[in-house]
């Protein structure tokens, strides 16, 4: 799929991306560590809130759609999680993450976790809203970093930062 962007004529071959939304970072960040495309250097991942692992992915359990892949079956789920791939990701690594969680309320763990997973591996950056770039989130200080307020929680917000990102890198 990654491919097909770049063989798009008038692409700029220089300025790919992909963006994911919630559920999508699994499957872009394992196509992104597992499947690279030689001569497809893809320029960043901008992941919307999007679960680390199974805990979140389920709800602890909890989630309905999901009660028939228990979080124990291991098999089903190695090739699921966020967390098992992002820190072979070699693009930049952009995360939006609001003060409340679409699916996981006021829990910053799955973002923390996700982020420091991609610092520590290979991404070429990392950064989260208008934190400082390539930091070391602290888990047990969640509320030492910058979360998207609620009432700016839109999609003007995720255009803003995506923007930004492009103009950055």
């Amino acid at each position: 799929m990654v491919k097909h962007f770049f063989d798009i004529e008038g692409v700029n071959r220089e300025n790919v991306g992909i963006l994911a939304f919630s559920i999508g970072i699994t499957t872009a960040a394992g196509a992104l560590c597992r499947f690279p495309v030689e001569g497809c250097e893809v320029k960043y991942l901008f992941d919307w809130e999007g679960p680390s692992n199974r805990v979140n992915i389920t709800k602890n359990g909890t989630h309905k759609p999901l009660k028939d892949f228990p979080m124990s079956n291991e098999e089903f789920w190695k090739e699921r999680e966020a967390a098992a791939f992002i820190g072979g990701i070699t693009c930049n690594y952009f995360r939006y993450q609001a003060d409340t969680d679409h699916m996981q309320d006021t829990y910053k763990g799955h973002a923390i976790e996700l982020l420091n997973k991609a610092r520590d591996g290979q991404a070429r950056s990392t950064r989260c809203n208008g934190n400082p770039p390539n930091i070391l989130y602290d888990a047990y200080k969640p509320e030492a970093y910058h979360w998207v307020p609620t009432e700016l929680n839109h999609k003007g917000q995720i255009l803003k930062y995506l923007l930004e990102l492009q103009n950055e890198i």
